[in-house]
């Protein structure tokens, strides 16, 4: 190392501070990595890797961006995963002796990367653990909110949990831990050492913000929050079945919930309403306040559009509020904040005569809104050496060096034209470059008219004339260069003051940004409410859920208006478990879905698209449909479907709602069919939760005979001859076919494996004594072809016979499939 370059010496040993990190080193223009870093930050932005001398004749691979460029490179390096710290200089180049002081200044990681996407909940944990529990410790930076919680020392439940709160970095200190969690492959691990603390919940907590200090290279002060369970509980499973965030294929947004629900017209709205899809309301009162101001909205459409249009221009509260915190806000996003809170404003005076008593209860932004207008001007630069970002009137020095700058100026003008007065050269002129400084300018067929006793002294020499320098001249820049220097520095010492008044307001701000997120989410629901076939639930004690002629919200919009069937949600009082049977596609698991997302809707404070809809209050939502068979690896298929079964019957109370899609397929017949029955004899008689339990086991049917809190629907069938229609209808009653061969060929399998099903299956009920399935066309043509093939003579036979046979045969199979 010795041998290196002191500015690559500089480099390692800073390099040495993050060794599992990606450092960017501001060297000029430009942000440089160097040996192994470049060759990564080279191949992952497809960046041109060169080299730079290294001292004693080596070479360093080198990759660099622009400066001001940066921040998009970042941001797709932590998209690839990888931590990017970033070395600043920390004093003008122009002005240091030797080699230029820097210093890491920030660490940017996926969990802690305030230029996120501003609609994500990305959180950072933090994890300490016991023979008995694990402690955590969560942090959102988009929001400088922390909060704690504690559950089980149970590693699945841990991985549960962990993604349940959108985390995808976890730091810890603890090996064993960290190969458990590295098997999910869904979190970055970061090893973070502390003095140990007795308290495993204070260690937590003090490990978290050491990594916050280490990482943001200062003294933090996140907001603790309260995480005391109020609503619905949907686990994280739950929430990837009912495809409420992001759909199982695609983690896309678009057609979950959150996609169709959100009208919102900012970034922290868009957060609040994923928080309220995944934490609906149980307490009856507050969901009819909720309902009441989304009915407002829904009356008051000049009220609601009023609203929409100063929300729209509204900043990301919480964000701007974290970098006031952490005094990394600029220019440019004090302006937005000045922005929000004249919308803000804006906002109060419109809603003065509604319900939102988020809004007629808003604390006073007078105070800080009037700092920012005296103290910002109208438009300011992003960066602050360029000027002009601090109002007249704030500092009578400032306003002093501004109008030696002015007056500078018309100095200029008077002497370019007293010069030309004084020469007799009528287009001389001053002008002005960063390599020369001010200057006087002859075309060159008047430098004949110069007077050197004028004193002139020749600058530099151009093809089309002279520039010339003159002592009153110099005299005058060093006035104006000084001016500039001492404006910049006093610019900078304003605004450093003004964001430390700010850090006064930062407890106003978080309050305010909730209730203005919590306003934008009831206009968005209002928007979904006041669509035709919508109505306003009700709640009872009774613990009936009826909702008539209802539909799949999401399925509504994708779906041709033909294509759509209502249906309708029945379990009484007396009724907990319904058994729901039919075929494969007839529309078993939507219907399930659809049921769940309609009482999340409504326990939102939502409207739901029903004809109408009566139902308890639901404290938590348990499903198990087969979709989250990857989160656990190394875990079997049947293995995670017991798993999450267990969840369920574990943790559900009596009001809570399960579905159970095909629980114990994983397994033989006769073992699935068992656990399927001893799974809803449980809920019948200990759990007595509300319970929609699909299946192809038809035996299970029998258990309403036994039970009378049981209830057999099944998803309706039309059958005509050899076809079936399917209805998409769910009715009382059970069914006792489950048309898998129909379906088989509906999915174009070979005609021969369609024959030999039908030969299978009549075995398989001679032996089991099932009740009969429905047996398509194929059995009338297997009978015509035996028969055919019976009549042959092989031994008298052509060749030219056989094939015409052979054709003919091939031809009546091929029907078949047309």
């Amino acid at each position: 190392m010795t041998n290196l370059s002191p500015m690559l010496q500089q480099y390692l040993t800073m390099k040495q501070q993050v060794s599992n990190t990606l450092l960017l080193f501001r060297l000029g223009d430009f942000y440089e990595a160097f040996f192994e870093d470049a060759k990564v930050v080279s191949s992952e932005l497809d960046l041109v890797l060169t080299e730079r001398a290294a001292g004693n004749n080596q070479k360093a691979p080198m990759c660099g961006v622009p400066h001001h460029a940066v921040g998009s490179y970042v941001q797709r390096l932590i998209a690839k995963g990888y931590r990017v710290a970033m070395a600043e200089q920390m004093e003008d180049p122009s002005e240091a002796k030797g080699l230029v002081k820097r210093e890491i200044v920030q660490i940017i990681t996926p969990g802690l990367n305030i230029e996120q996407d501003e609609k994500q909940l990305n959180q950072v944990a933090s994890i300490e653990a016991d023979l008995t529990s694990f402690y955590i410790t969560f942090f959102n930076l988009a929001t400088n909110h922390m909060y704690q919680l504690t559950i089980d020392r149970d590693e699945s439940l841990l991985t549960l949990t962990l993604l349940q709160h959108h985390v995808v970095e976890v730091i810890l200190d603890d090996q064993d831990l960290m190969k458990t969690l590295d098997k999910s492959q869904q979190f970055l691990l970061t090893t973070h050492r502390i003095d140990n603390v007795k308290n495993p919940v204070e260690m937590s907590q003090q490990r978290m913000l050491s990594y916050l200090e280490f990482t943001q290279k200062q003294r933090v002060a996140p907001v603790m929050s309260d995480v005391k369970q109020s609503g619905m509980n949907i686990d994280y499973s739950s929430a990837q079945n009912l495809e409420l965030i992001q759909t199982l294929r695609h983690n896309s947004k678009k057609n979950t919930l959150w996609g169709y629900l959100d009208h919102t017209n900012s970034s922290m709205g868009s957060r609040r309403l994923k928080e309220w899809i995944l934490e609906p309301l149980m307490d009856e009162e507050e969901i009819i306040k909720r309902q009441d101001k989304v009915a407002y909205l829904m009356d008051n459409f000049l009220v609601a559009h009023q609203l929409s249009e100063q929300l729209n221009k509204m900043s990301d509260l919480y964000k701007l509020n974290t970098k006031i915190s952490y005094q990394k806000i600029n220019g440019p996003e004090l302006v937005q904040l000045r922005t929000s809170l004249r919308s803000i404003k804006e906002c109060i005076s419109i809603s003065k005569d509604s319900n939102l008593d988020e809004m007629t209860n808003m604390p006073d932004v007078n105070d800080l809104l009037t700092l920012l207008e005296d103290s910002l001007q109208e438009e300011v630069p992003l960066y602050l050496k360029d000027g002009d970002t601090i109002n007249e009137g704030i500092n009578d020095e400032l306003d002093e060096l501004r109008a030696l700058l002015n007056d500078s100026h018309e100095w200029l003008l008077n002497y370019e034209q007293q010069q030309k007065e004084l020469t007799g050269i009528k287009n001389l002129k001053v002008g002005y470059s960063r390599s020369f400084g001010y200057y006087l300018e002859v075309s060159k067929s008047q430098v004949h008219l110069v007077n050197e006793e004028l004193g002139y002294k020749r600058r530099q020499t151009l093809t089309s004339g002279q520039r010339y320098i003159t002592l009153d001249l110099k005299a005058q820049e060093d006035k104006i260069s000084s001016a500039k220097d001492l404006i910049l520095e006093l610019e900078n010492q304003i605004f450093d003051e003004l964001v430390k008044k700010c850090l006064d307001y930062t407890e106003l701000l978080d309050e305010v940004a909730h209730r203005i997120s919590d306003v934008d989410v009831l206009y968005s629901l209002s928007i979904i409410s006041s669509q035709k076939g919508y109505v306003r639930p009700t709640f009872s004690e009774s613990r009936e859920l009826n909702i008539q002629e209802s539909y799949h919200p999401i399925l509504e919009t994708t779906l041709k208006q033909h294509e759509i069937v209502a249906n309708d949600v029945v379990l009484d009082e007396s009724e907990d478990v319904m058994i729901l049977t039919g075929p494969n596609m007839g529309g078993k698991s939507t219907y399930m879905r659809q049921v769940a997302l309609l009482i999340i809707m409504a326990q939102m404070g939502c409207y739901v698209r029903a004809k109408s809809a009566s139902l308890p209050l639901f404290d938590s939502i348990f499903t198990r449909m087969g979709a989250s068979d990857d989160i656990l690896r190394g875990q079997s298929t049947f293995m995670i479907e017991m798993t999450e079964a267990n969840v369920a019957l574990s943790q559900a109370t009596k009001n809570s709602l399960i579905l159970f899609d095909e629980i114990g397929r994983g397994t033989s017949t006769y073992d699935g069919m068992a656990i399927a029955s001893a799974i809803i004899e449980y809920l019948a008689t200990k759990v007595g939760c509300k319970c929609i339990f699909s299946t192809h086991y038809h035996e299970i049917t029998q258990l309403e005979e036994h039970y009378d809190n049981i209830v057999n629907y099944r998803v309706d069938v039309l059958e005509q001859k050899d076809k079936i229609t399917f209805l998409y209808h769910v009715v009382k009653g059970k069914a006792d076919k489950s048309y898998g061969i129909h379906v088989a060929k509906l999915a174009h399998l070979p005609a021969s494996v369609i024959l030999s099903a039908n030969r299978h299956l009549k075995d398989l009920q001679l032996v089991d004594n099932k009740s009969p399935q429905i047996v398509i066309e194929q059995s009338d043509l297997e009978k015509e072809l035996v028969d055919t093939l019976s009549d042959i003579d092989i031994n008298r036979i052509s060749p030219l016979e056989s094939l015409s046979i052979l054709n003919e045969l091939k031809k009546k199979i091929s029907d078949i499939d047309e």
